[in-house]
């Protein structure tokens, strides 16, 4: 398998558009209200595939964090390479979302426009955004988000160490990663109100999935795990045929949250994966973050750290913003040929296990 990865968003769109025409696929595009750095339309663009009354539809989404859409562009035009030659299963249908964050996955930021980490903005109606809930987050802020030089160049794993000393890890990693909504020009933070890609999914899901009984989602991601492997996580209750379902179909050593511990290293306040859980009409869903593995954990916070910092209080032309955009970059999508390859043909063979396989379930 060739792995063709487009770090500039136009031409990811572009090569998008194309595979699903040659794939026979309808399209349809939600215009984002913003331009791109090249003046371009950015749209949220929905590819269906597939018998429009099918009773079991699988749903690829990518690009959440803009700086991990490569990647699952990368996905999404091999599946549709795929279909280009091999039909479905009757009664499937395939939605390919692509470029969930069009405007992050155009200038080359994990969050959206208005600093909003998309998997923690998927709040479920009358779900409040502000609460008291991460606290010790309001510790690590000034750790976390640097406000001038001299913050940003102290020792990164001093500092690191230090509040290690003062709180056990565990803590630390669900307080940073968890989301959280009262730092606007923060880390992961969550908004304080529905963002565009939310309120574009909020509309149509109804309509994605249809009159469907089975309903299978993967959003693809990359910076969490070990470097070029991928694991399927899940943070919601299922129930006995979905488990038994899972188990069956995928390989033991992807189900990290499902079947090698009880609970997930963090709980994301506000990710897309339990708002599908909670909102999907079939009867049978999953929802699952297909997370594959670049760095380590320190590493990437450190790099998402600096772009963050610089994004807000630096020139954009200066030469530090410049290489801290590049190592963010790296960061999310490794320019190693080994690691494209590897975990693209790791990816492809999850949707096209699902698609073999979701009439067991």
């Amino acid at each position: 398998m060739n792995p063709t990865y487009f770090h500039t968003y136009r031409i990811a769109h572009e090569k998008f558009l194309e595979a699903t025409e040659q794939a026979h696929g309808k399209m349809d595009s939600l215009i984002h209200p913003l331009k791109g750095p090249e003046q371009e339309e950015l749209s949220l663009d929905v590819a269906q595939i597939g018998d429009p009354q099918a009773k079991r539809v699988l749903i690829i989404s990518s690009g959440l964090h803009g700086a991990e859409a490569p990647f699952g562009s990368a996905v999404q035009l091999a599946t549709l390479d795929y279909l280009k030659s091999n039909e479905l299963p009757p009664d499937v249908r395939i939605i390919l979302l692509h470029a969930l964050n069009p405007w992050g996955f155009a200038y080359g930021r994990r969050v959206d426009e208005q600093n909003i980490d998309g998997n923690r903005n998927f709040l479920s109606q009358g779900e409040p955004y502000l609460t008291e809930e991460n606290q010790l987050y309001g510790q690590l802020d000034s750790f976390l988000n640097p406000k001038n030089q001299t913050q940003l160049q102290r020792s990164f794993l001093l500092q690191a160490a230090n509040l290690l000393v003062k709180h056990p890890y565990r803590k630390v990693l669900a307080a940073i990663a968890s989301g959280q909504h009262h730092f606007s020009q923060g880390l992961f933070y969550g908004g304080d109100s529905p963002n565009w890609t939310t309120r574009q999914f909020t509309e149509y899901f109804s309509s994605w999935i249809g009159e469907a009984t089975h309903c299978c989602h993967l959003d693809f991601h990359t910076g969490l795990g070990k470097y070029g492997q991928g694991e399927l996580l899940i943070d919601t209750a299922l129930n006995d045929s979905t488990q038994l379902w899972l188990k069956t179909t995928f390989p033991a050593e992807v189900l990290r949250s499902h079947l090698k511990c009880q609970e997930p290293p963090y709980h994301s306040r506000g990710s897309i994966n339990r708002w599908v859980m909670k909102n999907s009409s079939a009867s049978n869903t999953l929802s699952v973050c297909a997370e594959f593995g670049t760095y380590s954990s320190l590493k990437m916070l450190k790099v998402m750290r600096a772009e963050n910092y610089y994004t807000h209080f630096d020139d954009a032309n200066s030469k530090s913003y410049l290489v801290a955009k590049e190592k963010f970059k790296e960061a999310f999508c490794p320019s190693s040929i080994r690691w494209r390859q590897n975990v693209l043909e790791q990816s492809f063979k999850l949707v096209k296990l699902v698609i073999q396989k979701i009439h067991d379930w």
